[in-house]
């Protein structure tokens, strides 16, 4: 445990309540439970204390609609609603790769680059607007929105005022993508479709688009950036890059989670080990503490994520185009820098890469 509390305040996270209590779980066993059991719910990292509001209604999205922060019944009708979205509305792995090649080709004439700003992050909203229906057209203010949105979930928000333009926008976008009836085949087609169907409401299907973005952007550019920097640190390009990139990203998910922490709140009083958690009690399971052969990042249990494969197809694909279309790939050590950290996100928050140009 204090090995877990040192990582995290290595990485300047605080875990704390308006009374002062917390727990923090650096066990796979108490993980499991945490992480598995019906007696603790998943928690929204915050909006900013900004409420998502319907364009069409004006009716505020509650928390619990967004999937994230419901539970029992509500939260397993909402999770099958979206798992049938996405099964249908995801893009495919063929379809991700091409889109990195694209990315990664127009990068080939240079020498070097910002692999997380210049390549991850770009490549993640594009793949969010492609799941979600966002035409490509918007894509530049759609991924501004989105930024904006991580800027807040990261508590980092400054201009109330611009955050609230941002949110109001994207919300905007995502209402015309779920009202779309086109035929289109995305997450949010599917999403309107189930709304239209009656199961699920307006505001819940909105609400989940929210919960699909904060699954497809940054986990899976920051999940790229650890298992690029970890494999080229380790000179371990020795098979066909889209093997590769598949053994880096199992690892780093293993080793290396994307994020610092999953967060649990009890729903009601529970025994946690020798604990007794009072109902409420925010309770956070360290993913770095974490040893063995499950991959940790993605939850477990009937909260686990259900981009989470998507997520990782969306790694491997940013990790092997690189590899493939970059001869001489390498980190740029003279550009690295002091690394800085960030309260939801694992190191590296940022990656400079150097390659012999075409």
């Amino acid at each position: 445990m204090d090995e877990a509390c040192g990582r995290l305040r290595a990485h300047g996270v605080a875990l704390s309540t308006a009374d002062g209590r917390s727990l923090l779980v650096g066990d796979a066993a108490l993980a499991a439970q945490v992480l598995e059991g019906e007696a603790f719910s998943s928690a929204i990292m915050g909006d900013g204390g900004v409420p998502m509001r319907c364009p069409r209604t004006g009716a505020a999205v509650r928390p619990r609609d967004t999937l994230l922060a419901s539970d029992g019944a509500q939260h397993a009708r909402l999770r099958a609603v979206v798992i049938d979205a996405l099964r249908d509305g995801e893009p495919r792995p063929a379809a991700l790769a091409a889109n990195a090649a694209q990315m990664a080709a127009r990068l080939r004439r240079r020498d070097s680059c910002e692999f997380v700003a210049d390549f991850a992050i770009p490549f993640s909203d594009r793949a969010a607007a492609a799941t979600l229906g966002i035409p490509d057209g918007e894509l530049a203010d759609f991924a501004h929105e989105v930024e904006a949105m991580w800027e807040a979930l990261a508590g980092r928000l400054g201009d109330r005022a611009r955050f609230e333009g941002a949110m109001s926008r994207m919300v905007d976008r995502l209402h015309r993508a779920l009202s779309a009836e086109d035929g289109a085949v995305t997450a949010a087609a599917a999403l309107g479709r189930a709304w239209r169907a009656g199961h699920c409401s307006a505001l819940e299907a909105l609400g989940m688009a929210v919960a699909i973005l904060q699954g497809m952007t940054r986990t899976s550019a920051m999940l790229a950036a650890g298992a690029l920097r970890d494999g080229l640190l380790r000179c371990e390009a020795r098979f066909p890059a889209h093997e590769s990139a598949q053994r880096w990203v199992e690892r780093a998910l293993r080793e290396r989670p994307p994020v610092h922490t999953i967060t649990r709140i009890a729903l009601r009083e529970a025994r946690l080990g020798t604990h007794v958690v009072p109902a409420g009690t925010p309770v956070a399971v360290c993913l770095r503490a974490l040893r063995g052969d499950r991959l940790w990042a993605f939850g477990h249990g009937p909260h686990a994520c259900p981009g989470g494969r998507t997520g990782q197809a969306a790694a491997a694909a940013m990790v092997a185009a690189i590899l493939d279309r970059l001869p001489g790939l390498r980190i740029d050590e003279s550009a690295c820098g002091p690394r800085p950290s960030h309260p939801i996100f694992s190191e590296p928050t940022r990656l400079p890469l150097r390659w012999t140009p075409a």
